[in-house]
């Protein structure tokens, strides 16, 4: 009876766990490209920065400083949009700094003065030996010195930090619909989160071998980090 209860347990835990726990993976590098582009390519990491303060209400607008692109403007407005502050933050594109902290000032310590410089953004190919190289994951990797001024009449405050933003797409054999089996970004809210996981493909690729499945034993889910970046 025993033994029942126990098989019972443990086929509720494999059918409730998210469905990459039940596969391994052996990441080996196959491709790797590295840029220094001019201007933020994944803006995950500049509102991140300022989340405490935004989520406090604190923050209604972000002067964001850097050269000007359509690019930019896009991400400002996306940013804006889907932000998912309440109440909502507006990010404003400018391409100089001449004056900014000064209107800034003058908006009564809701306005926050942001750029980013030194941004470096790789491009890295792994492939899943476990598979027979036939699992991949592709990763857009930015790192970059982002500043903050905001100038509050009372409590004016100046941040420098290293930002880092990546995004993680996992596929089988080609990265078309139907192969996709993942999808996950960091930082959201200081955190690695999970945009799209396709669950009964990756079931089925565990169920018939393709994917590797986890020891039997072990049922705490794989970590979301990803592989190591070359430098």
């Amino acid at each position: 009876m025993k033994k029942a209860l126990l098989l019972i347990w443990m086929v509720s835990c494999l059918q409730s766990a998210p469905a990459c726990s039940l596969a391994i993976h052996d990441w080996q590098l196959r491709f790797f490209l590295r840029f220094s582009p001019e201007i933020t390519i994944l803006p995950l990491s500049e509102p991140n920065l300022l989340h405490e303060l935004i989520a406090g209400g604190s923050i209604r607008t972000v002067y964001w400083l850097g050269k000007p692109t359509f690019y930019g403007t896009v991400l400002s407005i996306l940013l804006t949009l889907f932000g998912d502050h309440d109440p909502i933050v507006t990010w404003i594109p400018v391409s100089s700094s001449q004056g900014l902290v000064d209107i800034a000032a003058r908006e009564g310590g809701s306005t926050v003065v942001l750029g980013s410089d030194r941004h470096s953004l790789k491009l890295a190919l792994f492939s899943d030996r476990n598979s027979g190289n036939r699992c991949h994951q592709f990763i857009l990797y930015e790192t970059k010195r982002i500043r903050a001024i905001h100038p509050h009449p009372d409590t004016p405050w100046a941040e420098e930090s290293v930002g880092t933003a990546w995004i993680s797409l996992v596929f089988l054999e080609y990265p078309v619909p139907g192969n996709i089996l993942s999808v996950s970004a960091f930082p959201l809210h200081d955190k690695i989160e999970d945009l799209y996981e396709n669950l009964p493909v990756i079931n089925s690729l565990v169920q018939s071998g393709v994917l590797k499945r986890r020891p039997g034993a072990e049922f705490t889910p794989e970590s979301k980090e990803i592989p190591p970046i070359p430098e």
